[in-house]
């Protein structure tokens, strides 16, 4: 069997490191499977192959977005251009099933699919127009958003079958009348392993930012679109007066540093406790090891109720304990069974965060902390839980 694997990421983004190429290593597990084919959309000519993880199955093809202003432009040409191309590609591969991540690829899928007659799927598939939509990154005239939400509910249709990654999300689509036979639930999953706590990371990271004893908080992702932006330090800021100078707050972002220090200064934080970095993925776990509990601060809309944060994953592999917002995908749900984190209504709920906080402080007294959450990451985000869905649809 071959497979077209298409990301609407490029291959250097993060998030293809997270949560596409450990995907393909599942893929590549499955004897049936011969070759893998991942598709990536550049925005700009220096994508690296050697990010690829090694398996002779898997091989990659960049599409190239073209580069003209204005940048809307090139969304409409990408899905004008890419699925005849695709097309093409999937004739000369002899691919035997194409598999989106996202539903932005899923329409890429789709209408390649409805060229060759090769059956899709989507994997990931969230409400995107809506994310879109409620973070005020498209307006409800605008075609990206138009055009989005036809091409979702002709994926609902259409697709072979439909990986949502909230149970939430699941419920929704059966209400709308989706076939639940056509719908499993794949949460953003993590190597549970690679996220364990370091202890020798966390004292070397600690001591190099001197915040040995202090509580560290830690953030990771980026700022603005579905999670807050300049309100995200509003919380911050009342991290640092619940905890006064015992308080540390590390940065893991790819928004540029010195944006994110002037957001910071002009909330008053103090700087000297404020370390701001961007780290290759694999980087990542170390410094979380070196952190006692992580922010998600997602913005509370309607639609957020759909998604699966990774960062939730990573944090809980780790054994971090999480301040979240009210209803986000289904991790709120878990975060309350479990006891693992606390949870506030949005950023002007200066009570729910200062009292979230000192849920936090009560939680990192438990001496067995780390290895309580990373067996909650374990039942929840595990990549266990795909390779399941994986054999049920893509092994013959």
């Amino acid at each position: 069997m071959n497979i077209l694997y298409i990301s609407y990421w490029g291959l250097n983004e993060g998030l293809t490191a997270a949560t596409v190429f450990p995907h393909l290593k599942i893929l590549s597990g499955f004897s049936c499977i011969d070759k893998i084919l991942l598709v990536t959309i550049e925005r700009n000519k220096n994508s690296d192959n050697t990010l690829l993880p090694f398996h002779n199955k898997i091989s990659h093809y960049p599409l190239y977005s073209r580069r003209i202003l204005p940048n809307i432009l090139n969304k409409i040409l990408d899905f004008i251009d890419f699925p005849a191309k695709l097309a093409k590609l999937c004739i000369k591969e002899n691919i035997d099933k194409i598999i989106a991540r996202g539903s932005p690829a899923g329409a890429l899928a789709m209408k390649t699919s409805r060229k060759t007659s090769i059956p899709f799927y989507v994997e990931s598939f969230e409400p995107h127009a809506g994310y879109m939509l409620e973070s005020g990154t498209w307006k409800r005239y605008d075609p990206r958003y138009i055009f989005q939400k036809k091409w979702e509910r002709r994926q609902m249709r259409e697709a072979t079958a439909i990986m949502v990654v909230a149970e939430n999300y699941k419920s929704r689509l059966v209400e709308n009348g989706v076939n639940t036979e056509k719908i499993d639930v794949i949460p953003c999953c993590v190597n549970i392993e690679n996220f364990a706590f370091n202890k020798e990371a966390r004292k070397k990271i600690r001591k190099k930012l001197g915040c040995e004893n202090k509580i560290t908080g830690i953030y990771t992702g980026k700022f603005g679109g579905l999670y807050y932006g300049k309100e995200a330090f509003d919380i911050f800021e009342i991290a640092f007066k619940r905890f006064g100078d015992n308080f540390f707050l590390m940065i893991l972002t790819p928004d540029d540093p010195d944006h994110i220090y002037r957001m910071a200064e002009k909330t008053g934080l103090p700087k000297k406790r404020i370390h701001i970095t961007s780290v290759p993925y694999k980087k990542v776990p170390e410094h979380l090891s070196a952190a006692d509990f992580g922010f998600t601060l997602i913005k509370p809309k309607n639609s957020n109720l759909y998604c699966s944060s990774i960062k939730n994953g990573e944090y809980l592999a780790c054994g971090l304990p999480i301040l979240i917002t009210e209803g986000v995908g289904d991790d709120s749900k878990i975060l309350r069974k479990e006891n693992c984190g606390a949870l506030f209504r949005n950023n002007n709920d200066k009570y729910g965060i200062k009292k979230g906080l000192d849920k936090i402080e009560e939680l990192l007294t438990e001496t067995d902390i780390r290895s309580r959450l990373k067996k909650v990451a374990r039942k929840y985000r595990s990549f266990s839980i795909a390779e399941k869905v994986y054999k049920k649809w893509y092994v013959d």
